[in-house]
């Protein structure tokens, strides 16, 4: 599957914004030219509504309902914790 080019994206928007039209004619010709414009470039619809979506990341410590989701424990950072609560660290 191949995305649509940008030249094409503007032309299926002005095609399908054509649907609203108050001609019947009109209607009936902007669906069949953006069906021949999907297909021209060997997509479907489904493809065009619904983009697939790029596989997700398998990386078992990347997902935190699996992996290490609490992370390395870490240090308070001592430039921006102030302990004695007047803010002069």
């Amino acid at each position: 599957m191949s995305a649509l080019a940008e030249a094409d994206r503007a032309r299926l928007t002005r095609l399908l914004g054509m649907l609203g039209s108050d001609f019947d004619g009109e209607v009936a010709i902007a669906g069949r030219l953006a069906d021949k414009l999907v297909r021209s470039a060997r997509l479907t619809w489904g493809d065009i509504i619904a983009p697939a979506l790029p596989p997700p990341d398998r990386d078992p410590a990347a997902d935190p309902l699996r992996g290490n989701w609490h992370g390395p424990p870490h240090a308070p950072d001592s430039r921006t914790c102030s302990i004695s609560g007047n803010g002069n660290s």
